[in-house]
């Protein structure tokens, strides 16, 4: 199951040392007082020594110092007192009835404490896991790269009823992100009926790669040497591996109605879902593009639309673009530190403009702007947004 890390809880602080609070009483209920037990003291209990003019208590006795020739003050005034052997025989069956008792509450008492303050890790703690997931590995022999397919069914797949119903399915890059969004996004209203059930496939970075190294090389399509040391320019190689691998190892194993497939991304994942739609248009019927990267490479698919419009009057698509309001240089709101190096609402609008100029057949566009939206936090709402346009079944809930 695909299972993010659960967080550590943190242990309760300042519990009481019940062994030590014991032990205090008892020396003041005996008279006795001594200096408080160093750091390297331990705990035990056994019968005082004896030596001539001498008394003292050894380590690990019940009233213990570190030091074994540590003399308790009521016995120092003892050494030259004629009645001395007396004392010393009450004292030492005192001390015998202390120590047994002890032996018996103490335990008990520390056991008690030992609960109380009981660590847990995150080693003894179950992970949280995403309910109706799984995770499959494949190992790509082209690339020469593993990557981890995500796959989130429905709550309705297993029942009877449905064995023989198939499902449309949206696949999602940046797995590891967009995955968890639209699992926790999908849950409610598909407990509800509200939306359609489909299936989730995310895709994972390469196995044993930084996110960015592997999402910069993979979702760009074409070279751009600015971006060294990050290699670019991998769309094609990775669109073959999407085609050729994961979507038979997907469908074979899932009951996919792969007449309804939609691609989403955000950032490189919406400049790669454009490409895919402008480079091989019948492999998905929908797109959800969010913050899309048009930008990239000096803004290069401005120029691969309008090459492909040159030898095409039909685009049979249905595409949702998603940007935030926030997603253009400064001022942009609170945070400055999000402000992007370029204006990607003006992008946005301005490819939804050229697409709209050359009247595709079969081509639907829609388009969101995100209100107070930034770039790393226009994913969710514009994927829910796209998600109820294509899903919804309770349409006259919404005004």
């Amino acid at each position: 199951m695909f299972s993010p890390r659960s967080r550590a809880i943190t242990p309760r602080q300042n519990a009481p040392n019940t062994a030590n609070t014991s032990q205090a009483r008892l020396r003041a209920m005996m008279g006795i007082t001594a200096p408080p037990r160093s750091e390297g003291d331990s705990i035990g209990f056994c019968r005082a020594k004896v030596k001539t003019q001498r008394t003292y208590f050894s380590r690990g006795c019940g009233l213990v110092s570190s030091n074994e020739n540590f003399t308790p003050p009521l016995l120092s005034s003892a050494r030259t007192d004629p009645g001395w052997g007396n004392m010393k025989k009450r004292m030492n069956r005192s001390l015998l009835i202390v120590g047994l008792l002890l032996s018996v509450l103490l335990p008990v008492s520390a056991a008690f404490a030992a609960d109380a303050i009981a660590p847990t890790t995150e080693n003894t703690l179950p992970q949280f896991q995403i309910e109706h997931s799984f995770v499959h590995t494949l190992a790509s022999p082209k690339l020469q790269r593993s990557y981890e397919i995500y796959i989130k069914l429905p709550p309705g797949y297993d029942k009877p009823e449905n064995a023989q119903h198939r499902y449309p399915v949206v696949y999602l890059n940046d797995g590891p992100y967009t995955f968890q969004v639209a699992s926790g996004e999908t849950r409610v209203p598909f407990n509800h009926g509200t939306f359609e059930e489909f299936i989730l496939v995310g895709i994972s970075y390469a196995q044993g790669e930084a996110g960015d190294i592997s999402r910069e090389r993979d979702l760009t399509p074409m070279l751009d040497i600015r971006h060294k040391p990050y290699a670019t320019g991998g769309a094609r190689a990775y669109l073959g591996f999407l085609e050729n691998e994961v979507m038979p190892l997907v469908e074979k194993t899932y009951r996919i109605d792969a007449h309804r497939r939609t691609l989403g991304g955000q950032s490189y994942g919406g400049l790669f879902g454009l490409w895919v739609m402008l480079n091989e248009p019948e492999l998905f019927q929908n797109y959800i593009l969010t913050s899309t990267s048009l930008w990239y490479n000096n803004r290069t698919m401005f120029e691969q639309e309008a090459a492909y419009a040159r030898h095409h009057t039909e685009l049979k698509a249905n595409v949702y673009f998603a940007i935030g309001q926030m997603e253009h240089p400064a001022p942009c709101g609170r945070l400055k530190s999000e402000c992007s190096d370029f204006d990607m609402v003006a992008d946005q609008a301005a490819m939804v403009k050229q697409l709209h100029s050359h009247n595709y057949k079969n081509l639907q566009l829609h388009t969101k702007v995100i209100s107070g939206a930034y770039h790393t936090t226009t994913f969710p709402s514009g994927l829910l947004w796209a998600l109820q346009e294509l899903f919804l079944t309770q349409r006259e809930a919404v005004k």
